[in-house]
């Protein structure tokens, strides 16, 4: 089984987008779980290095690697390559056998994040490049942070919509196929998902942090009718212990 699985709309361990000219950077390691929405699959349970770098426009860290540029204090744009795990490992999934193998797929997003006066609004546009499942995916997450005594809590509500390639090379299944799985023929339309979940940062000491986010993603009727989905929605959690430098 792979360490570790895409789950759609997954929010990524919290990862700094200060604007600078010197080099930050954080380091630790990431604990992820989720639960598993596909026929078959495990749930995921791994550790992960967490990486942080940025330097001037420069980034790299868990959303990807790529350049941001602050148009105002309020407004940034960003420019990432990262990647997008296939929640299907048709090799060790004794229940797909005859499917096709669904890989990973590298892709490249367009991001804007704004400052309201009452909510933080993030939005990406990330479309396949390595002729993979050669579709899209475009999001919208509102957040809100709060700072208390116990650290800071930032909850959050989002939509994905993913579109009808996107939806069909991990979720769909082909005439060829079925004959050999015994799943019905299955091709979905583009969709949307939902997401709420909370992330809170805990300061340990000067350099020093805790991450944990849990989140709640409840799937469109396009993906979760395919006959290897078996569950319309999902929990995921990560927690991170991060330095910074």
């Amino acid at each position: 089984m792979k360490a570790y699985k895409y789950v759609p709309f997954i929010i990524l361990p919290f990862a700094s987008s200060t604007y600078a000219d010197e080099l930050n950077s954080s380091i630790g390691v990431t604990g992820i779980w989720a639960e598993s929405y596909i026929v078959g699959e495990d749930n995921v349970g791994d550790p992960f290095p967490y990486v942080n770098l940025s330097y001037g426009m420069f980034r790299a860290s868990p959303q990807g690697i790529g350049v941001e540029h602050a148009i105002s204090d309020k407004n940034k744009v960003s420019l990432l390559v990262k990647l997008r795990r296939s929640p299907l490992d048709i090799d060790e999934n004794s229940q797909l056998t005859g499917l096709n193998e669904r890989k990973d797929a590298t892709e490249l997003a367009l991001g804007w994040s704004t400052k309201l006066q009452s909510v933080d609004i993030t939005s990406s546009l990330a479309a396949d490049i390595s002729d993979k499942h050669n579709g899209y995916e475009a999001k919208i997450k509102a957040s809100k942070p709060y700072k208390t005594q116990v650290g800071l809590f930032i909850p959050s509500l989002g939509l994905a919509y993913q579109s009808k390639d996107l939806v069909n090379y991990y979720h769909g299944i082909s005439a060829s196929e079925s004959a050999l799985s015994g799943y019905q023929a299955y091709e979905g339309d583009g969709g949307v998902i939902g997401q709420m979940g909370i992330t809170h940062i805990f300061p340990i000491s000067d350099h020093w942090k805790t991450i944990t986010n849990i989140q709640h993603t409840t799937l469109g009727d396009n993906i979760s009718d395919s006959p290897i989905v078996e569950q319309s929605s999902f929990w995921a959690g990560m927690f991170s212990v991060v330095y910074t430098f």
